[in-house]
């Protein structure tokens, strides 16, 4: 009874997911869960604001023609924040630390898609839309 009960659970969030990625690419749909999990947190806002700023200022600094190596380069160090976080103890999509640099990662793992073709210009500026409003 218990598996069919986590079987069918597991089925709804399937299909669930399988529709949201027909519409939304899934850096949409994460920032989505970050913005609703920290609606009511000023501080992770905050938090993850100031981080995403750092990113801003540095993809302005670098010289085009070595923006993807240094953007994956820093697209490693944001996921190394993020699995520190979770190894101080975050949990959810609302945890400041882990937020931050989850949308860090999304921000800079989506100019990598874009600067190399893998992402339209639409659901780019959908992604910058979603992280300027956090």
């Amino acid at each position: 009874m218990l598996n069919w009960l986590l079987r069918k659970r597991l089925e709804r969030a399937f299909d669930k997911l399988s529709t949201e990625l027909e519409t939304k690419s899934f850096h949409e749909i994460e920032l989505d869960k970050i913005i609703k999990a920290t609606a009511r947190n000023e501080r992770a806002r905050s938090f993850i604001r100031q981080r995403v700023a750092l990113e801003y200022q540095f993809y302005e600094d670098v010289v085009p023609s070595n923006r993807v190596p240094e953007l994956r380069r820093r697209l490693n160090l944001a996921a190394a924040e993020r699995h520190a976080a979770i190894e101080r103890g975050a949990h959810s999509h609302a945890h400041p630390e882990w937020a931050a640099a989850a949308v860090a990662e999304t921000w800079i793992l989506s100019r990598i898609e874009y600067l190399e073709n893998a992402m339209d210009e639409a659901t780019l500026n959908n992604v910058q839309r979603l992280i300027n409003s956090i």
